[in-house]
């Protein structure tokens, strides 16, 4: 069976016991810290220009200059999108059974919370909330959430809301396949639509995943591309005409694509960026030039995740040696 996602919400499966969760299985790291020590690397095999935010066992970190330091408290935390003017981010924070959304400095002080998934009444009514990502306009936060859960059933499929970030109504995008985990890592366009990953079950009951698109919220799904191909963490060029993404070639070799995109539809042959082992969440840099990934080093046995940066035509190169980041949440890279 291909590989497809249980690492963060195989976690989430202890507390509700019954539904089935896809998100990123092929990535090994939880979310969750197992302690608060962290172990960051001491030397970068180069340098990059710019700030790169990264997560490690719940805490952020900024890397300038080839030095890693810490990002405000603490914590689990996961997950960080920038706005659009580099000066705040939102970032996902576990607590217990639930996960909530914080408006965050740039420098990782806590501003405010975004959520309220906590029922101090009944375990089973709480909610998770994931991936955040806000629009190209700054005004709005678009995430992954078990909000309209059927409790009977036990069952959590994600599905993908949108809120003001200054608060307000809140939109539904997205209905999930049952059974599957639903709709993650949405990428919000600057036309108004959305990409997005979702996941199913094809007709011989293998997971599958896709590539989708709504131009909005009551629009047409829109496959960009095909359950066979397995594409999942889709990552926009800073002028929204590429989109890199991992597909799996086999089910132990990811592939690291870069596909055109006109808004509408993918533009291929792919530009093929990277193919060795696994690779996860890719993120562009800020001139839309290269690209930041996480990937094991090929001589380690143990699968820890290091950050790599490929130019987009050019040999990808391991930046870390020590690293053990956290695979599910994307790096940033911003001026």
């Amino acid at each position: 069976m291909r590989r497809l996602s249980v690492l963060m919400l195989a976690l989430l499966m202890v507390v509700f016991g019954f539904g089935v969760y896809a998100f990123l299985g092929h990535t090994r790291r939880s979310t969750v810290p197992e302690t608060t020590h962290v172990t960051l690397p001491k030397k970068i095999a180069f340098t990059l220009p710019g700030t790169i935010v990264t997560v490690s066992s719940g805490q952020l970190f900024n890397l300038t200059g080839g030095r890693f330091s810490p990002l405000g408290p603490p914590g689990s935390w996961s997950q960080p999108a920038f706005t659009p003017d580099d000066q705040q981010m939102v970032a996902v924070k576990r607590t217990g059974n639930y996960s909530d959304l914080y408006l965050l400095s740039s420098t990782g002080a806590v501003k405010r919370r975004l959520t309220s998934d906590q029922n101090t009444y009944q375990v089973y009514s709480n909610l998770w909330a994931f991936y955040p990502r806000v629009s190209p306009d700054g005004k709005t936060v678009f995430f992954s959430t078990d909000r309209g859960k059927n409790l009977a059933s036990y069952t959590v499929d994600l599905a993908i809301w949108s809120e003001p970030l200054g608060g307000g109504y809140a939109q539904r995008w997205t209905i999930p396949n049952p059974g599957t985990g639903g709709d993650v890592q949405p990428v919000p366009l600057a036309s108004g639509g959305l990409i997005y990953t979702k996941f199913g079950i094809d007709s011989s009951g293998l997971n599958v995943s896709t590539i989708n698109l709504r131009l909005h919220p009551y629009g047409t799904e829109v496959e960009l591309t095909q359950p066979e191909q397995h594409c999942q963490q889709p990552a926009l060029n800073p002028d929204g005409t590429r989109i890199a993404m991992v597909c799996a070639v086999s089910a132990r070799v990811d592939e690291l694509e870069v596909w055109q995109f006109d808004g509408q539809q993918l533009i291929g042959p792919p530009t093929v960026v990277f193919q060795s082992g696994l690779a996860a969440v890719p993120a562009w840099s800020p001139d839309g030039t290269g690209l930041l990934f996480y990937a094991p080093a090929k001589t380690d046995p143990a699968g820890v995740f290091q950050l790599w940066y490929s130019p987009l035509y050019g040999q990808p190169r391991q930046l870390t040696q020590s690293g053990d980041f956290d695979a599910v949440s994307p790096p940033l890279w911003i001026n």
